[in-house]
């Protein structure tokens, strides 16, 4: 395994990413521009995804559960559920590659004030970072209920920082760039925090609370910050 992590981050230096200016988006949609031989997919929080988190600013943040593969909130007199949203990046390399982010959803509830008190929500970020997938490379077997599984070529996410994302440069092979917001978080005005994340590839979304998750691309985050809400 430690070997095969090596391999993905070596290929870290070996990627070609020219970042180009990307196009708009509308709702849930993800939209891809081409560019010579790289494709490049912007997969983040859609405009009414933006406009229900600032719906939320100013109210209390209360019980808090994770369900194993998303996770839902109580704020004011709204349940709030994370889910993942699993959108398609394939590339020539990895034809099969997605990327995952989470996605929210508002409910109208009923405030339950025994619920435990978080503070009210002062301000949300929203957090992104870019993300490619390593070359392709043999990985040891494992095994299966049948038997050993064989030969098993896998690949891995490779988390870039913008400077990395517009240096970085190999023609040797095709990879999609994917500029990915993985993760959302309430702040109080108790400095009480709430944390909602991805790790950019798997089907989950998970919770860390008053500690900011520690994940791969930790390191290689930008921050966007929601203050108030204008009706």
């Amino acid at each position: 395994m430690e070997k095969s992590k090596n391999a993905f981050l070596e290929c870290k230096y070996r990627l070609l990413l020219q970042i180009c200016p990307l196009s708009s988006k509308a709702g849930n949609k993800s939209y891809v521009r081409r560019h010579y031989s790289i494709v490049k997919y912007l997969v983040q929080l859609s405009e009414a995804e933006r406009h229900d988190l600032q719906r939320l600013i100013g109210l209390p943040l209360r019980h808090i559960q994770n369900n194993g593969w998303d996770v839902t909130a109580q704020v004011g007199d709204f349940l709030v559920t994370f889910t993942p949203n699993e959108v398609p990046t394939p590339d020539a390399t990895h034809p099969n590659g997605d990327a995952v982010r989470p996605s929210i959803k508002l409910q109208p509830t009923v405030m339950d004030p025994g619920l435990p008190d978080f503070g009210v929500i002062s301000f949300i970020r929203i957090s992104s970072t870019f993300l490619t997938l390593s070359q392709p490379a043999q990985c040891p077997p494992f095994q299966l209920s049948t038997g050993p599984s064989g030969t098993v070529v896998g690949y891995g996410p490779v988390f870039l920082s913008p400077t990395e994302a517009a240096q970085i440069a190999d023609a040797s092979y095709d990879h999609a760039v994917v500029h990915l917001d993985v993760a959302i978080s309430f702040h109080t005005d108790i400095g009480r925090s709430a944390f909602f994340f991805t790790d950019g590839v798997g089907f989950f979304v998970h919770v860390a609370c008053d500690t900011e998750p520690l994940c791969e691309w930790s390191s290689f985050v930008t921050h966007h910050e929601l203050h108030s809400y204008n009706a």
